[in-house]
């Protein structure tokens, strides 16, 4: 698992990500429930968002600092 940052969300199920180790942006499918969050997520704030990719699954997981990562 990496740390990436969330750069934008893009209809109708896809979440724009860059990773700063390899200096590259990719998409990763989202739910519906992630984009509705992610995308209020990234309207709401002037901080940047970073959530955590899943490389073997090709999923997102929001950073949540008061939870621990398992």
């Amino acid at each position: 698992m990496i740390t990436v940052l969330l750069l934008e969300i893009s209809q109708p199920d896809k979440a724009i990500v860059y990773n700063p180790n390899t200096r590259k942006e990719f998409s990763v499918s989202v739910t519906q429930e992630q984009l509705d969050y992610y995308e209020l997520l990234l309207n709401e704030t002037e901080e940047d968002i970073f959530v955590i990719y899943n490389e073997e699954e090709n999923q997102l997981s929001y950073i949540d600092d008061e939870k621990e990562l398992s």
